[in-house]
């Protein structure tokens, strides 16, 4: 029997893997020329950009910038970099994860007590 909460679980996993799969090349594995640099990072919210230098062919490390901090809610600065001030709520695909296994849990527990009658 498929129970809804299966439903639930199953479309939760299928978005995570999808998720996982998404790659973007690193700037490492692109080609570029000796001491070129080039910005990295991101400006948006708290953050700042840094640079990365060319070393041997092969990008270095993003240096210099200020990197994405977890999120302060009520300090009216935007700390995660996300573009977003003070957003700290739950992400609905959380709840639907969360929600899909107590319904599938309750399911497996419910089939298994009234099985027998």
């Amino acid at each position: 029997m498929f129970s809804l909460g299966v439903a639930f679980a199953l479309v939760a996993s299928a978005f995570l893997v999808a998720s996982a799969l998404i790659t973007i090349a690193p700037a490492s594995a692109q080609e570029c020329q000796e001491s070129q640099a080039r910005p990295c990072g991101s400006n948006v919210g708290a953050c700042g950009e840094g640079s990365r230098v060319c070393s041997n062919g092969v990008w270095g490390e993003c240096t210099g910038g200020t990197a994405p901090a977890e999120e302060v809610c009520g300090n009216g600065v935007d700390d995660d970099c996300d573009g977003y001030t003070d957003n700290c709520q739950v992400v609905l695909w959380q709840v639907l994860i969360i929600v899909g296994v107590i319904v599938f849990v309750f399911s497996l527990i419910f089939s298994m007590t009234f099985a027998k009658y």
